[in-house]
């Protein structure tokens, strides 16, 4: 009975020891399990501030990236509708491309036919040459033709004696058949008054007696300019060496015919 107890007190002994192991050993590991689960709870502690951290930015990444969507969206309708500009543009050029092979090909006819213009206006250009020294040369016959008319118009006008210097340029004492003339019939000058007389009178005598009165012909009146009008006149001045050779005038060809000869008589010595 002893043994019984004894070898039941050694197995609880054992037991005891045993459970004292066993439960020191088991507070032991629950020590430690302890402390790396309030480390794990620190580190889930830390892990979810970051997780948080983590979700706030993938948060701003998320409206980032919405913001770039709705970007890549617009730049993509941008894109398109830049594509559609080019390939309108591609097309313009195309047109342009084919208007100017045209222009280019109306440009080389366009030369040609300058090319051929400019030998024509070379040509015209003599030509205008040419007409503008006939011009040159019939502007010249024009002038001379005026100066001829006008110098035609004074020849006939003059005998119309209607100006004082037309009168004064039918008195020619100096011409040689009037002075001939007087010499034949006074025989000269010789200073005496008395002879004067006589020979002045001998003068006026032969006038009288050898001219015969004759009315004027009409004659025409020569306008200024070749384009008026002519005018007829019953006029006509002679010179007075005509009066001596036809031997008729009217009265103002017997007076200036008279007067060149008074002056060629004295050759101007005896002023009357």
């Amino acid at each position: 009975m002893y043994s019984v107890w004894k070898r039941l007190s050694i197995v609880a002994i054992i037991l005891l020891v045993s459970s004292f192991a066993f439960g020191g050993y088991f507070w032991y590991q629950l020590n430690v399990t302890k402390n790396q689960l309030t480390d794990t709870k620190v580190q889930l502690d830390n892990t979810l501030v970051e997780l948080d951290a983590t979700k706030a930015q993938l948060t701003d990444t998320k409206t980032l990236l919405d913001t770039t969507l709705v970007e890549l969206d617009a730049t993509k309708a941008q894109l398109t509708d830049t594509k559609t500009l080019l390939d309108t543009t591609k097309e313009q050029l195309a047109d342009n491309e084919s208007l100017l092979d045209t222009t280019q090909t109306q440009l080389v006819d366009t030369e040609a036919k300058l090319g051929t213009t400019k030998a024509q206006l070379d040509v015209t250009k003599t030509q205008l040459d040419m007409t503008a020294t006939q011009l040159e040369t019939e502007k010249n016959k024009n002038s001379q033709m005026f100066n001829q008319y006008a110098s035609l118009k004074e020849q006939v006008n003059v005998r119309l004696g209607d100006t004082p210097e037309d009168k004064q340029s039918f008195i020619t004492s100096s011409n040689s058949l009037v002075s001939a003339k007087v010499l034949e019939i006074t025989g000269g000058y010789s200073g005496d008054i008395s002879e004067y007389w006589r020979d002045c009178e001998r003068l006026y005598r032969w006038v009288v007696s050898n001219i015969s009165y004759s009315y004027d012909s009409y004659m025409p009146v020569l306008p200024e300019s070749m384009s008026g009008g002519l005018i007829w006149q019953q006029d006509y001045w002679r010179m007075p060496e005509e009066t001596i050779e036809d031997e008729v005038g009217d009265c103002e060809d017997m007076a200036l015919l008279l007067a060149s000869m008074l002056l060629s008589y004295n050759e101007g010595e005896y002023q009357w």
